[in-house]
């Protein structure tokens, strides 16, 4: 009901460079488009620096298959909430809750299959942009943000395949894992990261001691900021036959 109710926040009027006022759908929408596009860059990969693949850890450790079971697929469909918006494909959460019975084994079949031809169908990776306000005047186009809205069924994958990872680092008890990481890990967050950081201080304090706070603020590189700088970092990876994911970590630094 709450869903139902609430109001949604209006979108312009906008103002354009030369100070016109565009306030049909489909101005705003071209406005917006051009706006959020020109935050995109590409990347050149013809010089991106070649990985060396180490693996210190013993075989059995290795995470070669992933292999998505039926049950996963269920137990994932039914934690879906209800009155979320849809994706492209215009798929709604209530209805996969539903056929969740019905759907989870072909979904099982689809996503294992997905993983082992290392192919992710183009409907998953489509998403609606809605722009959403942050803060100043409603008419400016850098004052909202773009939101993508993608595939349940391809958020559905990978949830599935995330948790499939994280729980062989954690059985096997890999060095990926330490007490530092909060951002994915089950009843870790930010609040949780933000008590130990008062916990540390605090009792340093307590006992007499300095405390040296260095904040670290990370923003995302375009391509006129020089090179795609991976030369600067240490690659590692580990030795498996699956193909690699891209992950976004949140994470602070105290020292």
């Amino acid at each position: 009901m709450r869903s139902r109710t609430k109001s949604k926040d209006k979108v312009g009027p906008l103002n354009d460079s030369v100070g016109n006022v565009i306030d049909d759908d489909k101005g705003m929408c071209d406005m917006l488009n051009e706006f959020f596009g020109s935050f995109f860059t590409t990347e050149n990969i013809a010089g991106m620096p070649e990985v060396n693949m180490l693996f210190n850890a013993d075989g059995s450790q290795k995470l070669n298959v992933i292999n998505i079971e039926p049950g996963d697929m269920y137990d994932k469909i039914m934690s879906l909430k209800d009155g979320k918006a849809p994706g492209d494909d215009g798929i709604i959460p209530e209805f996969l809750i539903r056929v969740a019975c019905e759907i989870s084994n072909p979904l099982a079949i689809l996503y294992n299959k997905s993983v082992m031809e290392v192919m992710v169908p183009l409907e998953w990776k489509r998403a609606n942009i809605t722009p959403l306000f942050k803060r100043g005047s409603r008419s400016e186009p850098g004052n909202y943000r773009p939101v993508s809205l993608t595939s349940y069924l391809g958020k559905i994958s990978e949830a599935v395949i995330k948790d499939d990872i994280l729980h062989h680092l954690t059985v096997h008890s890999l060095p990926v894992i330490n007490d530092s990481l909060h951002g994915f890990l089950a009843k870790r967050s930010c609040l949780t990261n933000l008590l130990e950081f008062l916990e540390h201080v605090t009792k340093a304090v307590d006992h007499g001691k300095p405390v040296d706070v260095i904040y670290l603020r990370f923003k995302t590189r375009s391509s006129a900021d020089a090179d795609n700088g991976l030369d600067a970092f240490s690659s590692q990876s580990r030795s498996t036959n699956m193909v690699p994911f891209s992950v976004h970590c949140d994470f602070s630094l105290s020292m």
